[in-house]
């Protein structure tokens, strides 16, 4: 049973270096995709997880954005920021999401509420392996410090940008920026 669950740890790391090395230097297949649609189908994916935690699930979500990007790397990095808030949200606490656009730019947002990332932190959150000194117990053992790092370079190789900040009192939010597509 050891050995089994640490081949599962392995290969979980093994597929979290394989995805960050596809979006750091592989050329991906940019094609017009509904975001909203992607963001919507993570959101119900993360209700049930957020109910089984006593976490509250707040979404608001414009229809109709569409960005130039590879769906499945979109899926990830929505299902990514959405585990991240709810695995650092505070107890019987809330983790919201907002997509909306202007007339050039999708933006996303995932916040949480609890105790708010620190500037020194945020600084460097988006490092592989990173961990702040809050995040360093990983009783589960599948976390590997890799998801917002896989995050930063899905986004960067869909033309975006992305940062993450605290807010004293309030919790953590990560604000991504993509480039809408010419059909949204």
């Amino acid at each position: 049973d050891a050995i089994a669950t640490q081949l599962k740890r392995l290969n979980g790391l093994i597929d979290s270096m394989l995805q960050l090395s596809k979006m750091e230097n592989a050329q991906i297949e940019l094609q017009d995709t509904d975001l909203s649609e992607i963001t919507e189908g993570a959101c119900l994916g993360f209700d049930a997880v957020c109910f089984e935690k006593g976490l509250r699930l707040v979404t608001k979500i414009a229809p109709g954005i569409r960005v130039m990007g590879d769906k499945d790397a979109l899926e990830r990095l929505v299902a990514s920021l959405l585990d991240n808030a709810t695995k650092y949200c505070g107890a019987e606490g809330k983790v919201g999401l907002l997509l909306s656009a202007d007339n050039r730019r999708a933006k996303l947002c995932v916040m949480n509420t609890g105790e708010a990332i620190s500037d020194e932190d945020a600084q460097h959150v988006f490092e592989r392996f990173y961990r702040s000194d809050g995040a360093r117990s990983n009783p589960d053992g599948t976390s590997f410090g890799l998801g917002l790092a896989i995050a930063r370079a899905t986004v960067l190789a869909h033309g975006g940008s992305i940062t993450c900040r605290g807010i004293k009192g309030k919790g953590t939010v990560f604000e991504v920026l993509l480039p809408l597509a010419k059909t949204s």
